[in-house]
């Protein structure tokens, strides 16, 4: 059986964090993307990056199969409209859509097989005042996936899966809760889930998908 080599972004706090804990706990195989290593607002940094991390595995995992945690997000201003500015708009679409779609444009070069783990959110297909950017940028990546699926004839992916933890402790629950213009009373009523409890949740279900090849749209 082939050995993975998990791919994580996000990995500076909250859920990609706690993730890279278990995957050093286990002695995993695994490169972290954090903002130590590349800005993912930066589209241009993020085309070098790939290209390194391209030539990187070709060398030391050219037997692994790929396994591309796409965790990193960004909410954005939690503001009317009006008052976005243009780099926060591109931001957010950099770091939500652009950066991922970059990675996977790298992933379909390479003669390993791969799959992809994104981490979604509940946001994507839903409608809440003042979170336009972040959710239309969520539900845009879910849907190339589609098209990723459509494709699989012609690249070696085996496994597409989008995972909604809900509503967990992180800086965007804070961000939220903190915010005079969000107003939501099933968030406010809800009891955010332990970062820790879903990063265990994930690691399983990772083990799951990648045991089992599973094509999930």
């Amino acid at each position: 059986m082939k050995r993975n080599l998990y791919i994580i972004t996000g990995t500076t706090s909250g859920l990609g964090k706690e993730i890279e804990k278990i995957f050093i706990e286990k002695s995993v195989d695994h490169i972290s993307i954090n903002r130590g290593t590349v800005d993912l607002s930066n589209s241009t940094e993020v085309e070098h990056a790939t290209k390194n991390l391209r030539k990187k595995i070709s060398k030391k995992y050219n037997e692994h199969k790929i396994v591309f945690i796409n965790n990193a997000a960004t909410i954005g201003p939690i503001v009317p409209m009006r008052f976005q500015t243009t780099k926060q708009i591109l931001d957010v679409i950099n770091v939500n859509f652009i950066a991922p779609l970059l990675f996977l444009g790298e992933f379909v070069k390479m003669k390993n097989e791969w799959a992809i783990f994104n981490i979604t959110s509940g946001a994507a297909n839903s409608y809440n005042k003042y979170l336009g950017l972040y959710s239309t940028t969520k539900l845009a990546y879910e849907n190339y996936l589609k098209f990723v699926e459509l494709e699989k004839e012609e690249n070696n992916c085996r496994a597409i899966y989008n995972y909604d933890p809900g509503i967990i402790q992180t800086s965007i629950h804070k961000k939220l809760k903190n915010s005079e213009f969000f107003k939501n009373k099933k968030f406010e009523k809800s009891t955010p889930r332990d970062v820790i409890m879903v990063a265990t949740e994930v690691y399983n279900l990772l083990e799951d998908i990648t045991n089992d090849n599973k094509r999930v749209g």
